[in-house]
């Protein structure tokens, strides 16, 4: 018999004594009748968000609608918590999002920002129109971190109500990690995949006795080893740390600061469809198809403030106000296929000087709660406004695409096939910056909630976004074009719940878009296409089945088109894009043991009105699948205790990719599996979880798209780690 074993029947032997003696003098004292017993359930709820609550949100945030339940909102909200980020040992809101089935990632292992798909369009996080937003204030970072936020929030179908510009397909919330109301110090240590050492600590609680100041810190390191792309790096710094201050019981008031580098290296290499009429099969997605001096350096700085005071119990004062920085560098190397021989490529590189973003943003809302002729109000009213500055290297004679070499590898060989030399093309990477854009947005905001009975209500209210925008030459400053555009945007939704575990709805919603920017394979690269409206209609239900949630939505967004000349090479609006669609999300507890979460889109997208001479009329816009579907599941096994195994799996339908003509080259579906499994103990008195996560299981080969003339080998095969403690 070992120690181990003399000990736990040791234990058994003296719990059974004490049991028998407490029992001894119980019933000998105890009274002839026993009093009834009423017996109470004093386990509190599992957090929102975590492991044990199945990862279901019942909030989310809304721009100037502020935090709302999820269950009165009429639209499309999907929600990844912290915990299920950490338990995917996430390294971005691409890995965070891959079991969201209304979005999709479309960089795959070019990993230097984060695009996504979203009912049909691509969604940008770059420049002074950014769909992405930190705490509801739009940013203008290449790349976001996810380590110091507490969770992602996508809101399908346009936002205009909400942020005034934005794109027609959604918008992704980064919503920042706050202080905890008790002590938290969580480390963690590992690997992230391929040879991506890190460690993160993860710090919070209050201040003093009282709990009126209140603290969180993030500190990220990650080494510069390969991230499963042989030969590419990813260094990476982030400090993130945000002070509360309870002015009173109900009123906070909070400051933030921020710091993040990234530094990449022998980053992989970007494919145009060129001139070829099919794309060669996916590459071994291990293989570097990038050079050893292609890199990209970003990094950015943020500082703000925040203020939340409930005034009364009818009015609440919310407002903002932030300043970031961002800067990035990039020399990358493009393959532009050339024909249908194996892959045969031209080699092009992409040199940008020092260039970046100057923001400043601001907010302020007022929330009023009154009562008319018995109808309960919840009226918001006020202005958010951006000013963001584009800056690039001066002088930067070099900015731009450059033919360098010409190669005729196959993509799918090894690099045996010598890599193009350095091509030293003199980049600035000095601090000298000249202004070369400036964008001044301004949105005003009216809504009001309007609870008719306790089953119907209605959401009403307007924006009215204005922008102003100007260019600047780069070598001159002198100002090359402006443009305004301004226009009352209405929405509204009406909500009924049939039962209190249903909310059913229909919305819709009103927006004014910024016209695209031409890309720089164009003629008149740079040019701003003119705003335009976009719309949607929307139908949805929400509900609530034991501990599970299940969402089903139908839509139709319609959009400005863009062609391309063929004789020409311009870029310019022409036309009406459809997009319409089906939506089913669930997430949620199955049982006791099993968590499961997922579901399906489906997309009949069409473009409509376009000229003729376009040949675009009755055809699909490039980059939209047909359909999308997430399975994601994790099992804590009963007969092992601590033990939780994972596994995953997404399917995305085959997409077109923009050529001249339309629907003639496509990439094809493709689906990809993902295992896992943690294990979660007390060692030594201290709470720690090991965790083990197996991306691209079957090592799948495939193609991304973001719906234009650029291809991206997907995310090969890695193995991430890490172990986590609790001080």
């Amino acid at each position: 018999m070992t120690s181990s074993h003399r000990h736990i029947l040791l234990a058994g032997a003296s719990l059974t004594v004490l049991l028998s003696a407490a029992w001894s003098s119980f019933a000998a004292d105890a009274p002839a009748q026993l009093p009834d017993v009423v017996v109470v359930d004093s386990a509190p709820a599992p957090a929102e968000g975590s492991a044990e609550a199945g990862y279901r949100a019942s909030t989310a945030t809304l721009g100037p609608l502020g935090t709302a339940p999820l269950k009165d909102t009429p639209y499309s909200i999907n929600v990844v918590s912290s915990d299920l980020m950490q338990n995917l040992q996430a390294t971005s809101a691409s890995d965070a999002l891959k079991y969201d089935p209304t979005v999709r990632p479309q960089l795959g292992s070019n990993y230097s920002s984060n695009y996504f798909m979203i009912r049909g369009f691509s969604s940008s996080p770059l420049g002074a129109t950014s769909n992405a937003t930190v705490d509801s204030m739009r940013e203008t970072a290449l790349f976001e971190p996810i380590e110091d936020k507490e969770r992602v929030e996508v809101l399908d179908g346009p936002a205009g109500f909400l942020y005034g510009f934005a794109a027609p397909g959604g918008t992704v919330n980064y919503a920042l990690k706050h202080p905890t109301d008790t002590r938290l110090n969580r480390v963690t240590v590992g690997d992230y995949g391929g040879e991506q050492g890190y460690a993160h600590g993860d710090f919070g609680g209050p201040i003093d006795q009282e709990g009126r100041f209140g603290y969180r810190v993030n500190l990220v390191k990650v080494d510069a080893g390969n991230v499963g792309v042989e030969g590419e790096t990813h260094k990476r710094e982030l400090f993130s740390g945000m002070l509360d201050w309870h002015l009173a019981p109900n009123s906070v008031w909070s400051a933030e600061a921020s710091h993040f580098d990234r530094d990449i290296r022998g980053q992989q290499a970007i494919f145009m469809v060129g001139s070829a009429t099919q794309v060669p099969a996916a590459p071994n997605l291990g293989k570097n198809y990038g050079a050893p001096w292609a890199f990209s350096d970003d990094q950015y700085d943020r500082y703000g403030s925040s203020i939340k005071a409930t005034l009364s119990d009818a009015v609440t004062v919310r407002s903002a106000l932030r300043y970031t920085e961002t800067r990035n560098s990039v020399e990358s190397l493009r393959g532009n296929l050339t024909g249908n021989s194996g892959g045969d490529t031209d080699s092009q590189v992409q040199v940008k000087g020092n260039n970046g973003y100057d923001s400043t943003q601001g907010y302020a809302f007022v929330d009023v709660k009154f009562s008319t002729l018995g109808l309960t109000h919840a009226a918001i009213f006020g202005i958010a406004q951006d000013h963001v500055v584009g800056l690039t290297a001066f002088p930067d004679p070099n900015n731009g695409v450059s033919d360098l070499v010409t190669l005729s590898p196959a993509i799918g060989a090894s690099l045996a096939s010598p890599n193009p030399p350095s091509p030293k093309l003199n980049i600035n990477l000095s601090d000298q910056l000249r202004q070369t854009s400036r964008t001044d947005m301004r949105t005003l905001v009216v809504a009001d909630k309007i609870t008719l009975t306790e089953r119907w209500s209605v959401l009403a209210g307007f924006n009215l976004p204005r922008m102003q925008t100007f260019t600047f030459g780069t070598n001159t400053g002198a100002m090359t074009a402006q443009y305004a555009a301004e226009k009352i945007t209405p929405a509204g939704a009406v909500m009924f719940k049939p039962i209190p575990a249903v909310t059913t709805y229909v919305s819709y919603v009103e927006a004014l878009q910024q016209g695209p920017v031409v890309g720089a394979t164009y003629a008149n690269s740079g040019q701003i296409l003119a705003p335009y409206l976009s719309n949607q209609y929307e139908v949805g239900a929400k509900s609530t089945f034991g501990r599970m949630d299940v969402n089903v939505a139908l839509f139709e967004i319609d959009k400005a088109n863009t062609v391309i000349d063929p004789s020409s090479n311009i870029e310019s609006l022409n036309g009406e894009e459809v997009h319409r669609g089906a939506e089913v999300t669930f997430a949620g507890k199955a049982t006791d043991d099993l968590t499961v979460g997922g579901g399906v889109t489906l997309l009949n997208t069409i473009v409509t009105e376009a000229t003729p001479s376009s040949g675009q009329s009755g055809t699909t816009p490039p980059g939209v699948p047909h359909a999308i579907a997430t399975l994601f599941g994790e099992y804590a096994v009963p007969q092992l205790r601590g033990v939780t195994l994972l596994a995953g799996g997404s399917y995305t339908g085959k997409e077109w990719v923009q050529t001249t003509i339309p629907n003639t080259v496509s990439i094809p579906s493709v689906f990809t599996m993902d295992a896992g499994a943690r294990y979660t103990a007390e060692i030594y008195g201290t709470p720690t979880t090991l965790r083990l996560n197996v991306d691209n299981l079957l090592d799948t080969r495939y193609w991304t798209s973001k719906g234009d003339n650029f291809l991206y080998p997907g995310n090969p095969r890695t193995f991430a780690f890490s172990m986590s403690a609790d001080f």
